[in-house]
């Protein structure tokens, strides 16, 4: 049995994550519950003035920043992040990843591409063998394009369904962009990670996809026992083995799910 529960993982991976953030610098951060968390400890551990601004990839995670006292700044501003800070909802031992949970990831995607270090943290649930494991692969569409998005997903390995809005029942959930999410649950594990991203970005209508390949610097994960790993690019698998971190973190996970199911 783990000896620390998920929501504390979380934690433990946001406070390292914040650990490499600097007095006064500019910080883009993404969005979701272990953001929300990071964006509290930097306001605890900075004194007010030489507390980092923050870019925000949501309205969400603006409201959290704004609650917690954090300067914000906006994209035009900034040309380049030394860092970004964010969460994810699947991380494979390539470093691979799935996001886009909070539909966000259009934003969190265009952050990413103007950082030079992109670290993200997660609990140890997080950690999958392959890409759509646990979740599925979000897609933010434009509404006028829907039809012809979910044709064209399909022959990709991929069955897409609308996501609805949790706070509006029978109502599709709209991005901060206005646009929809397409959830695609991934029926054929992809030969080639970057193809399906490629392909899919070739899709009239698709805004943003929730792969990110390669884009990775480091993954911080708050393990079952309380420690924090660091995975970094270029030490994932050799010849199918995984790396003995994602090989607990699968069976913790399991363990897990099995108590909370027995």
């Amino acid at each position: 049995m783990p000896s620390v529960s998920l929501a504390e993982a979380k934690a433990l991976s946001a406070r390292a994550a914040v650990g490499l953030v600097r007095e006064r610098e500019v910080v883009a951060v993404g969005s979701g519950s272990t953001v929300e968390l990071a964006l509290e400890e930097i306001a605890r551990r900075f004194a007010e003035d030489v507390r980092p601004t923050v870019v925000v990839a949501s309205r969400k995670a603006e409201e959290v920043a704004r609650r917690v006292g954090l300067r914000m700044s906006s994209i035009e501003k900034v040309h380049q992040f030394r860092l970004m800070l964010d969460g994810a909802d699947e991380v494979t031992p390539s470093l691979s990843l799935i996001k886009g949970g909070g539909g966000a990831h259009f934003r969190e995607k265009l952050l990413a591409r103007m950082s030079e270090n992109l670290t993200i943290m997660v609990d140890y649930s997080k950690l999958v063998r392959r890409l759509g494991e646990n979740t599925p692969l979000p897609l933010e569409v434009v509404p006028f394009a829907l039809p012809l998005v979910e044709r064209s997903v399909a022959p990709l390995g991929l069955s897409p369904s609308v996501r609805m809005d949790p706070n509006a029942p029978g109502t599709p959930y709209r991005t901060d962009n206005g646009n929809l999410i397409l959830d695609c649950r991934i029926t054929r594990e992809p030969a080639d990670e970057s193809a399906l991203e490629t392909a899919l970005a070739h899709v009239p209508g698709v805004v943003a996809t929730g792969l990110f390949i390669g884009m990775t610097s480091r993954v911080l994960v708050g393990m079952p026992d309380g420690r924090v790993e660091e995975l970094l690019p270029g030490e994932g698998p050799v010849h199918g083995t995984l790396p003995p971190v994602v090989q607990e973190a699968i069976s913790a996970r399991r363990a897990l799910a099995k108590t909370h199911h027995g």
